[in-house]
Formats: structure tokens, sequence, C-alpha cells
């Protein structure tokens, strides 16, 4: 149970060292951290809603990359992980429209999760 704790915690600073990280400023540094969630599921639900704050395209490549990574049998390297966010159930193939640039972006819109 303690490590259950430990990790939790360990989880909950290290999103907010990301958010931190943003950060351009002194004035950015003191408003984050007056602002910063009291838990890791408050701080799991700003991350979400700041990526549907984004819009739906953001928030689309977000839930169809949380959706592989959780129910993937093996890690997925990210061009994997690209390929799979263009799939649609009702489509025989993939559909480039959907296709993200750069790989690098999903990382950087599923942030911290």
């Amino acid at each position: 149970m303690m490590l259950i704790w430990m990790m939790t915690r360990f989880r909950w600073v290290r999103c907010q060292l990301d958010s931190i990280r943003t950060c351009k400023t002194p004035k950015g540094v003191h408003t984050a951290l007056a602002n910063l969630p009291k838990g890791l599921y408050e701080t799991y639900e700003r991350i979400l809603l700041n990526i549907l704050e984004q819009g739906d395209d953001v928030a689309t490549i977000a839930r169809k990359a949380l959706m592989w990574l959780v129910g993937s049998v093996r890690p997925l390297r990210l061009s994997e992980l690209q390929e799979a966010i263009m799939i649609e159930h009702d489509r025989e193939g993939l559909n480039d429209e959907l296709k993200v640039f750069e790989a690098t972006e999903i990382v950087e819109i599923c942030g911290s999760l």
C-alpha cells in the first residue's frame, strides 16, 4: 500500500514539474505554483481539460492515442501509434487525413498523461 502511495506522489510531482516547465517567466512559475491541483486525479482532470480546450482535432488525437496505448498488449513505437490513429472502424484502409504531421506531436498533445 505504501508503494502505491509513493508511486502516486511521484507521478503527481512529475505532472506538476511538467506543467511548471512550460512557464516562460518567473511570474508564470509563481502563478502555476499557487494554482497547483491538490492531487493526481485533479491534475489529470486539468490536463484533460487543457487538451479539450485545444479543439476537437487535438482531443481526437489524444483520445485515440490513449485508447491504443491502454489496449495494446505491448509497448507501441511512436510511428506505430501515429499510424494507429489513422484507423477508423468503418473504413477499410487508413485515413490519411487523420495522420499527425510529426509523430512527436502525439507526445506533446498527451503531455504528462
